[in-house]
């Protein structure tokens, strides 16, 4: 006796863009698990940009946790000719989920990445962001950012969250998240992100419009790629009262989310070479006397990008940081600051969110252009976006990319998961025909039901995005022929419409929202 199981499987990847070459589409069609202890599984691959594919099998036994190779893995000695269907065959062993992981060979190097920065972007996205964004001078254009930012995140990640939060008790604030999940492990991200509020007084283009507009723009360099290593992108309110959304999530994040490298965006785009226009903070010549000497040297000019970690818990991080953007940005000039111990005696160097993260032990460094011992306009109606250097601003962002894309191991393959737990439970008979028909024309606000000649009086729906997550659920009951799912609360993007009838019959319709 054979059980059919068909599942409905996501698209981890949905690219398009700056490297004139998409990302492999993988869809999983169908899953058939048999008595004898083996599955087939059928899945199809789309991509305009090539005809040869390495394709392996990962495992995954911690529920998601890390993924490994599957060794016993056979389709074609792992390289299938041409897009359209393919049929892989695995001997059962305990595992909870499988990754089929698609390359298409598409040759790029990190330098070519780094190069896709674009300062005029840079500026759109700083220009959407610039205004007070403060909780009582200006809530509405806080809550536009915020709205702005997570829009952002979405086309670029297509997996957002949020972490809301009280301030004193009565202020409602929210961080925001994106990620790009890896291929090898979900739960080890690398976290990239700033603050995007400001003080009452200033439109805060430097502080910290800037480190936004960064992160929005390292994430969209990114969605033409996959990683071994997730990126999670983080952008944090309530700073300017205290660290205060950045705390709330260091204390409330999940146990199981071991964050390998935090790299804190604070103020990175105010530049001089100007003798004099950089000072030191109080202290900091008896602390770090070398770096002094090195800023004396050079007049005091403003024209570095200041590298701050600690020499516990951050160390290793803020050397590789300065080492990547060396080999990939050598005309970015970084200065590593090693605060001592786990940084704590040292005040000005905690003022920004990678504080919390040093304070429980997680590496992390501030990239900053040294605010108010830089940039005079600091928290005044004169941090705007002309009084910065487009030049110095991109290269800070292109030394990100690098880190990220050299630690987090970038590569070009796109991804489809089965969940077992999900398989073994969605069976449906599949010798009834589809009894409903599905519809969406390109424009409108929903989806368009058609019930076929049947007995079927119900159907069981759900709109999933194109990594599985859940947007939509429903259930719909005959009344007439006609029916329709409104979608105008859903945002644009691409998505699938799945249906089950109370016969046991199943729809599946994919469908892009304008």
């Amino acid at each position: 006796m054979k059980d059919t199981l068909s599942t409905l499987i996501f698209l981890l990847a949905f690219f398009s863009g700056q490297t004139q070459n998409d990302l492999p589409k993988v869809i999983v069609t169908e899953a058939e698990y048999t008595d004898a202890g083996v599955y087939h599984i059928s899945y199809e691959i789309n991509d305009a940009d090539s005809d040869l594919f390495e394709v392996s099998v990962l495992m995954s036994k911690d529920k998601g946790l890390t993924y490994q190779p599957y060794d016993e893995f056979v389709d074609g000695n792992g390289q299938v000719n041409g897009v359209g269907n393919h049929i892989l065959t695995l001997n059962y062993t305990e595992f909870d989920a499988i990754r089929i992981v698609v390359d298409d060979l598409f040759e790029f190097s990190i330098e070519e990445v780094v190069a896709s920065v674009d300062s005029n972007r840079l500026r759109d996205y700083l220009e959407s962001i610039v205004g007070i964004r403060h909780y009582v001078e200006d809530p509405g254009k806080l809550e536009e950012v915020r709205n702005f930012v997570h829009t952002e995140l979405y086309n670029t990640c297509r997996d957002t969250s949020s972490q809301s939060f009280l301030y004193n008790n009565i202020w409602g604030g929210k961080n925001l998240f994106g990620l790009q999940q890896g291929t090898t492990t979900d739960k080890e991200p690398f976290l990239v992100g700033g603050h995007y509020d400001s003080v009452d007084e200033s439109p805060g283009a430097d502080d910290n419009g800037t480190a936004v507009a960064g992160m929005l723009e390292i994430s969209k360099v990114f969605e033409d790629f996959g990683f071994n290593y997730p990126i999670m992108y983080s952008a944090w309110d309530f700073e300017e009262q205290g660290l205060v959304g950045s705390t709330f999530y260091v204390t409330n994040k999940e146990a199981d989310i071991d964050i390998q490298a935090y790299l804190n965006l604070e103020m990175i785009g105010y530049y001089s070479d100007k003798p004099n226009s950089q000072t030191l903070p109080v202290g900091f010549d008896f602390l770090f006397p070398e770096i002094t000497a090195e800023i004396t040297d050079n007049e005091f000019r403003g024209d570095f990008l200041a590298n701050v970690g600690n020499a516990g818990s951050s160390n290793q991080l803020m050397l590789d940081f300065e080492s990547i953007s060396y080999t990939y940005v050598p005309e970015l000039s970084v200065i590593s600051v090693p605060s001592p111990g786990e940084g704590t005696n040292v005040p000005d160097l905690l003022r920004s969110d990678h504080a919390p993260f040093w304070f429980q032990g997680i590496p992390a460094v501030m990239l900053t252009d040294g605010s108010e011992f830089r940039n005079k306009n600091y928290h005044t109606p004169l941090d705007v976006i002309d009084s910065l250097n487009f030049e110095f601003y991109s290269n800070v962002v292109k030394a990100s990319v690098a880190y990220l894309a050299e630690k987090a191991e970038i590569h070009h393959k796109g991804v489809a998961q089965i969940n077992i737990a999900d398989i073994t439970t969605s069976v449906f008979d599949t010798e009834f025909e589809s009894l409903i028909t599905c519809d969406y024309m390109q424009g409108s606000k929903s989806l368009s039901i058609q019930w076929n000649e049947s007995s079927a009086s119900k159907i069981q729906w759900i709109i999933v995005d194109m990594q599985g997550r859940e947007i939509k659920v429903g259930e719909l009951v005959q009344a007439g022929r006609y029916g329709n799912i409104i979608l105008k609360d859903i945002i644009p993007g691409a998505y699938v419409f799945s249906a089950v009838d109370n016969l046991g019959a199943r729809l599946i319709h994919q469908f892009i929202l304008e």
